[in-house]
This record gives structure tokens, C-alpha cells and sequence, in this order.
């Protein structure tokens, strides 16, 4: 079975991917942050939504630390980055939505 990638193959370049979503940022085109609070809702209210949110959440998490990590540094802060990130999410579908 041929594997299928939701990112066009475009030499499957990392960078045009990313610029692609420029549109979908704050302050492009109109978009607010109003509507990032709508598409998280909407996004997340849905069957699909939630087993993806879940999974997202339990790398955020992730393992207990172990001793070998305690005074690694480099691995305590990508661990950091992984949980803010989570808590990121949970804060957008939280959030109340104003209007800009």
C-alpha cells in the first residue's frame, strides 16, 4: 500500500509547507483571534478532533522523567517546550473569544 502525505509533495520542502500556512496567522487577511478560538472549537468538537487532541496531549505530558534525564538540560527544556505547547491548546479552546 503506497503511503499517502497530507502535504503535497513538493520535494516534500518543509519551508514552502510552513509559508503555506502563513494565511491562517493572526493579522493575515483578517484573520483574529476570535476566529483561531472558533476553528479550535470547531476543530476539537469533533470525534476526530478529540482522539487527536488527546494524543497531542499525552506527548505533552509525556513520560516520567528519569534519573538519567534529571541533569540534562537540553532534555528537561524540549520537554518544557513539548508541555507548553499542550497547555497552548487547551488554552485556546478555553479562551473566550473577543473580538480584536
Amino acid at each position: 500500500m503506497k503511503r499517502k502525505f497530507w502535504v503535497k509533495d513538493e520535494g516534500r520542502d518543509l519551508q514552502k509547507f510552513y509559508e503555506s500556512l502563513s494565511p491562517a496567522r493572526i493579522g493575515f487577511n483578517g484573520y483574529s483571534k476570535a476566529d483561531r478560538s472558533a476553528d479550535f472549537r470547531r476543530l476539537f468538537n469533533t470525534p476526530e478532533g478529540r482522539r487527536v487532541l488527546a494524543q497531542v496531549i499525552a506527548e505533552a505530558e509525556g513520560s516520567a522523567i528519569v534519573e538519567s534525564e534529571v541533569g540534562d538540560t537540553h532534555k528537561l527544556a524540549f520537554r518544557a517546550g513539548k508541555r507548553y505547547l499542550g497547555q497552548w491548546i487547551v488554552k485556546q479552546l478555553n479562551a473566550i473569544p473577543l473580538e480584536d
